[in-house]
């Protein structure tokens, strides 16, 4: 294995994210970052934190996928400027106990503190573009997430929510963007097919609090009631390996799955395939923001408060099921929202917010003078 910083392959530019693992939400974020950093400087200069050879290589020819313990190490000395744009990253799930230090050792922020913290933070600049914050329980990942934040030169943020848990933590120069899968999902969605009664229900795994085994079983109880009623219904995971064990429940009740396969799959296909039903509910935001983007009458199947604050944001509200809801319940709510459904989200002023922000990024980049050749 070549290290980072050798021969004609230093990369002095870091982008560092939950990606490269087939999930197909990280896969529209990394790709929107490496389109922006590609506009600007050569992707020779990049490296991205992802499994060695990973299918972004073949994506964005010129990049080198590693993991970020190998990219955010002591010994990197070429290492300039680093870019976190991806999910799963600033959060600190339940359970909080004297076992995890009240949360510490269950937020991710703290491995990305404690790499950094070893480089150095005087000798690089640091830019957290449109990412998610929280939810943060306990005491120890607010206390993380502070002290990592506070040496970041840029921030900005796709909600509101996570400036004001920013903002708590004393955090105060943060901006509020959007999400940036938004750009590449308009590109390739298409116009939803209003007067066929088909339902796409994305599903995922959720191996921690609450139990989502319940909900599954609502969802295969509720795909029969709609059956009945001559629906067509089709399970979608974003994330095909992650979401085996549920697939295979699904599939052992006779239910189609389809799965975003990131080794074999393209994005502007899969974009419109989940986009091409009357109606599409999701336990998952990404699910949630192409639906509504698309003009799909969209359900958020709440697992989370992003589910929620996705909804909110995206004009969506209303459409919002809880987790204790039964088969008929999210039946009915299928129905009602396709009969129902109105547009209302203003997608020029999110769309004018991810433009100001990416040309902040490329600004960001551009004074950086090529590597000198050694």
């Amino acid at each position: 294995m070549k290290a980072i910083g050798t021969g004609s392959e230093r990369r002095d530019i870091a982008v560092i994210g939950y990606f490269g693992q087939g999930n197909f939400g990280d896969d529209l974020l990394s790709s929107y970052i490496l389109e922006l950093i590609h506009q600007t400087v050569s992707l020779d200069r990049v490296v991205v934190s992802a499994p060695e050879g990973s299918y972004l290589e073949r994506w964005f020819p010129g990049i080198r996928c590693q993991p970020a313990e190998q990219i955010l190490c002591p010994s990197n000395n070429d290492l300039k400027k680093v870019i976190f744009g991806g999910g799963g990253q600033f959060f600190s799930f339940p359970p909080v106990n004297f076992r995890n230090l009240w949360g510490f050792l269950y937020c991710p922020a703290f491995r990305y503190w404690r790499m950094l913290g070893s480089l150095g933070w005087k000798r690089m600049n640091t830019y957290a573009f449109c990412i998610g914050v929280g939810p943060l329980e306990g005491f120890g990942a607010r206390w993380v997430t502070r002290e990592l934040f506070s040496h970041f030169n840029e921030i900005s943020v796709r909600d509101d929510v996570s400036k004001e848990i920013l903002n708590k933590l004393k955090i105060n120069n943060v901006r509020v963007a959007t999400d940036p899968s938004i750009r590449l999902a308009n590109t390739f969605c298409q116009a939803n097919r209003h007067n066929l009664k088909t339902v796409g229900i994305v599903f995922r795994r959720w191996p921690r609090v609450p139990d989502i085994s319940g909900l599954i079983d609502e969802l295969l109880a509720a795909a029969k009631i709609l059956h009945s009623k001559g629906w067509q219904v089709e399970f979608i995971s974003l994330q095909s390996k992650y979401d085996l064990e549920a697939t295979r429940k699904i599939e052992s009740h006779g239910e189609h799955v389809r799965s975003w396969e990131a080794e074999t799959g393209f994005i502007p296909e899969f974009c419109r395939y989940l986009t091409s039903f009357s109606v599409l509910a999701s336990m998952r935001a990404h699910g949630v923001i192409l639906g509504l983007l698309s003009g799909v009458p969209t359900i958020s199947l709440r697992i989370a408060p992003k589910l929620e604050i996705t909804a909110a944001k995206f004009g969506n509200p209303n459409n919002v099921i809880p987790l204790e809801s039964n088969a008929e319940e999210i039946a009915s709510s299928i129905e009602q929202v396709k009969a129902s459904h109105s547009d209302e989200c203003e997608w020029q002023t999110e769309f004018r917010a991810l433009e100001i922000e990416s040309q902040r990024l490329r600004d960001w980049i551009k004074p950086d003078c090529p590597i000198d050749s050694v």
